[in-house]
């Protein structure tokens, strides 16, 4: 079996697994430094703050937090990263001085 934190019951081929980081990915939205950060490869209290930044408001153009596409950041993009808070992105991971 091959090991995933997001999907239950675990995946059984690389095309599950592959969905899963997607998903997780998708969830990670900002990293630590200030205005519009890049993600940093793990979902975290900063893609929490990039929601809340956001959240309860209509935006004209796509904002960051909006994972859902519905040109508003409400609580279904709040639940998503709360679902995949804490699990790591390797796809979007960054080193010590970025990427």
């Amino acid at each position: 079996m091959l090991s995933c934190p997001c999907l239950l019951p675990e995946p059984d081929s690389r095309a599950d697994l592959a969905l899963c980081m997607r998903q997780i990915c998708k969830a990670d939205i900002a990293g630590p430094e200030e205005g519009e950060s890049k993600p940093d490869g793990k979902v975290d209290v900063h893609d929490l703050l990039k929601v809340l930044s956001g959240y309860s408001k209509q935006h004209e153009t796509r904002h960051a937090a909006d994972i859902d596409n519905n040109m508003l950041v409400d609580v279904t993009d709040l639940l998503y990263i709360l679902k995949h808070y804490d699990k790591e992105c390797p796809q979007q991971k960054r080193g010590f001085f970025g990427r």
